[in-house]
């Protein structure tokens, strides 16, 4: 493995705790190290299989939903 895969490497799992956040995905991008949002979707994809969202939503498990109720009250 060369030096550019090892680190490309370890900047995608420095990466894969940070998808079960809401931190968008450009943040996620930067803070594992990668010089663009593009270069990070695209070397995601292509060693996961996925893309960051898709992962992002495997992952994070069900939201709650909204409470309709709250939503109502708030538009009055």
């Amino acid at each position: 493995m060369s030096l550019g895969e090892w680190l490309t490497a370890e900047r995608l799992q420095h990466s894969q705790p940070l998808e079960t956040t809401g931190i968008s995905i450009e943040s996620v991008a930067a803070r594992a190290g990668f010089d663009s949002p593009v270069s990070f979707r695209q070397r995601f994809k292509s060693r996961f299989g996925v893309t960051p969202s898709e992962w992002r939503r495997t992952f994070r498990g069900p939201q709650p939903e909204m409470n309709n109720a709250r939503v109502a009250e708030d538009n009055v």
